[in-house]
């Protein structure tokens, strides 16, 4: 395939009613993809059936089991043939000038590794913004830039981050692989904020893009937060392992014994929300889950930590402690105390660590 040829793999798990809306999409699109894979992760539903009838042109890398998003998408990054690839969720919509204007920014910059499009929560009015990518916090979370911002009010020009959002994403296809690309053992949660960080660490650049636009549904049922209801124990599992995988992974030695107060105060606010919460269980297994994954995640990290070529004081953002609004207690007292918690560790976050550009951190908004 061609310079500027772009692959687009779309990443179905239980996705038949979702699928013809994507395809609908791409149909629109002013720029047309060289090619369209989707990796279906073992889906129950009539998902294949649906693509082989409807779709007979997209090549489909059916996995025998399910593995997660993750690992899907390192399939279809491997196996797609173009100079760049678009990963689409199966509840993701790109405009019809959405390629054309990731495109550009690649032919702005031609070192760029990563651009994120700006992904709108579909259905909202006000139109409201889900992210623009994002920053790594110093907690250990992904804090999301733009969140939740209507559009109106969110920056118009690109701008460099240090975390991706997978929803929607253009990637250069060589530089991605030749940086590891996705890390399967993630399943779902933190693997792109562990894509990105890594990407930003070896010194790739990766920018926002905010012109190029991309409504999100609902996500995946059980998992999302988005169509509202309290975290699932398997949400609360995945993300307390993931976030701990990202960290040894990614930060250096002397960041994390710099910031382990904060790690420390921080773990235990987390371990005394979810027990409130009744979920303290699913916390409990997500850490011994990260510990069964040390001696992998070690080797992992050794391999990343041998080739960085940036400092953690360039990838991590001091501000508001990542919240998702989702994940907040509804009683005013519990809201109140765990707003409060947050702004504490906010205080001390910013007293061990500090902020090089605090306009930047300003924009990283709770999750």
């Amino acid at each position: 395939m061609g310079s500027g040829s772009i692959s687009v793999v779309i990443v179905n798990f239980a996705g038949e009613a979702r699928l013809p809306a994507v395809f609908e999409a791409l149909n629109l699109s002013f720029v047309r993809p060289a090619e369209i894979l989707v990796v279906d992760d073992a889906s129950p539903d009539g998902s294949l059936l649906w693509l082989r009838s409807q779709e007979p042109g997209v090549q489909v890398l059916a996995q025998s089991r399910n593995l997660g998003p993750s690992a899907a998408r390192d399939r279809g990054l491997r196996a797609a043939q173009g100079e760049f690839v678009l990963f689409l969720d199966n509840d993701a919509r790109v405009r019809p000038d959405t390629l054309g204007n990731l495109l550009r920014a690649f032919t702005d910059d031609p070192e760029l590794t990563a651009a994120q499009p700006r992904i709108l929560i579909a259905g909202t009015s006000p139109p409201t913004v889900q992210c623009d990518g994002g920053y790594s916090h110093p907690t250990g979370q992904m804090a999301l830039a733009s969140a939740y911002l209507p559009l109106d009010q969110a920056p118009r020009d690109r701008f460099a981050i240090t975390s991706l959002m997978s929803t929607a994403l253009l990637v250069h296809r060589e530089r991605t692989i030749a940086a590891g690309g996705w890390s399967p053992e993630f399943f779902m949660f933190f693997e792109d904020h562990e894509l990105g960080a890594r990407l930003a660490l070896l010194g790739a650049k990766l920018s926002s893009v905010p012109d190029a636009l991309i409504d999100h549904g609902h996500g995946t049922a059980g998992l999302s937060l988005r169509a509202g209801g309290a975290p699932s124990d398997r949400r609360v599992l995945l993300q307390t392992r993931n976030r701990w995988l990202a960290v040894l992974r990614t930060w250096s030695g002397s960041t994390m014994f710099r910031l382990s107060p904060l790690l420390l105060v921080h773990e235990i606010a987390q371990a005394t929300f979810w027990t409130i919460r009744r979920q303290g269980g699913a916390y409990a297994q997500g850490l011994l889950s990260a510990a069964g994954l040390l001696s992998r995640t070690l080797r992992a990290r050794a391999n990343i930590q041998a080739h960085r070529r940036v400092a953690d004081r360039k990838l991590l953002k001091t501000g508001p402690l990542p919240l998702h609004p989702g994940a907040l207690p509804a009683g005013r007292l519990s809201r109140w105390l765990t707003l409060g918690v947050a702004a504490g560790l906010e205080r001390l976050t910013a007293g061990l660590y500090g902020d090089e550009d605090p306009a930047t951190a300003s924009s990283a908004k709770r999750r």
